[in-house]
């Protein structure tokens, strides 16, 4: 059984966390990349299917407004996340793209946070 930390979060919000997580596990693989001197290659179906996992189990704290739509809107983009990991088998990119990526969802990250308090 999930425990609610905190409040409900907005669906906007709901929405952002997987993009999020992607950002920044690229970010991290391509720092990680940078200092072994070797391009990044992230698989797929691990990448998208934690994304997904992510995008399930926090759906239970989403505010829907009561609106049955949006409930099945919501499974469909957890669908949409899993369709990458069953389709693609690897992703490779050149490190600095990875950590220009990283940058960029590590400063999502910091709004995110401040939006939320």
């Amino acid at each position: 059984m999930l425990c609610r930390v905190a409040d409900l979060v907005t669906v906007r919000s709901w929405l952002l966390l997987p993009p999020l997580f992607l950002a920044t596990v690229v970010g991290l693989a391509g720092a990680i990349c940078a200092v072994a001197g070797t391009d990044v290659a992230l698989s797929s179906p691990i990448l998208f299917g934690s994304a997904a996992a992510i995008a399930m189990v926090t759906s239970v704290d989403v505010d829907w407004h009561g609106i049955r739509a949006l409930r099945w809107a919501g499974w469909a983009y957890v669908g949409v996340l899993l369709l990458p990991a069953l389709m693609i088998d690897g992703i490779e990119l050149p490190v600095p793209i990875a950590l220009a990526i990283g940058l960029v969802g590590a400063g999502c990250w910091g709004a995110f946070r401040v939006g939320c308090r």
